[in-house]
């Protein structure tokens, strides 16, 4: 599988320079993801393989941005100026009760796993004179990363509804950039721990937009809502409120 510290080119996709493709064995995607994956970058520099991926995501979070912001202005325009999320866990008489293991949760997963040691790794690649290998993978990597806790950090604070679909829309992408990014490792020969690195954040992400998707009910808050929206104007509640 591997010659010494980097990647067989061969086992993972073809080389820049083979004369057949190879298939990639542990990821078996199908022919359209895996040519929109390719995205020449075998006929590229090292500058502009980072600067096209650096490109691809920026458009992600550009339009990301656009359709959370129109979710939140249509909030807005339908129930006026009045906030309507306090933040996640937050009761009735606005307490926080997060569940007993959340906090080292957040730690462990996505602070130490999800940042710090991506963040070590590209490190690293620069030292090993890797800088746009790093670039174009762990690089493109944290910068989405970055996105998601700004755009966390400014729905929470204007207290829009919006503020739980953040991490499923950003969470959703930097899955298919992780898979992006194995892609690019084993093409260009990279180091065997950095596809290993890629496979572990894979796997860790997957795992946490599970427990995400499990936390929703909790995060909108839907055990204190009226059952529905007509229900709740026929029963004088306004933005979750009772009205008398």
């Amino acid at each position: 599988m591997a010659t010494g510290s980097k990647l067989d080119p061969t086992f993972a996709v073809s080389y820049m320079h083979a004369t057949k493709p190879a298939t990639l064995s542990l990821l078996s995607l199908p022919n359209p993801v895996r040519h929109s994956l390719h995205l020449q970058i075998s006929n590229m520099g090292p500058a502009y393989q980072s600067t096209a991926l650096a490109a691809v995501d920026t458009i992600f979070i550009v339009t990301a941005t656009v359709f959370l912001s129109m979710g939140s202005w249509f909030g807005t325009q339908r129930y006026g100026d009045t906030p309507s999320y306090p933040g996640p866990f937050v009761e009735q008489d606005g307490t926080r009760s997060p569940p007993s293991f959340f906090q080292a949760y957040v730690v462990l997963v996505p602070l130490l796993l999800g940042i710090i040691a991506p963040t070590a790794g590209l490190g690293l690649l620069i030292w090993q004179d890797d800088a746009y290998l790093g670039a174009s993978t762990l690089g493109v990597y944290l910068a989405e990363v970055a996105a998601q806790l700004i755009s966390e950090g400014v729905y929470l604070k204007t207290k829009t509804a919006m503020w739980p679909q953040v991490p499923q829309v950003y969470q959703t992408y930097r899955i298919w950039q992780l898979i992006r990014g194995c892609y690019l490792v084993g093409q260009v020969g990279g180091p065997q721990w950095l596809w290993n690195l890629h496979a572990m954040l894979i796997m860790l992400w997957v795992f946490n937009f599970g427990a995400v998707m499990t936390w929703t009910p909790w995060l909108y808050r839907w055990h204190l809502q009226p059952q529905s929206s007509e229900n709740g104007r026929k029963d004088g509640y306004t933005n979750g409120q009772k009205t008398e």
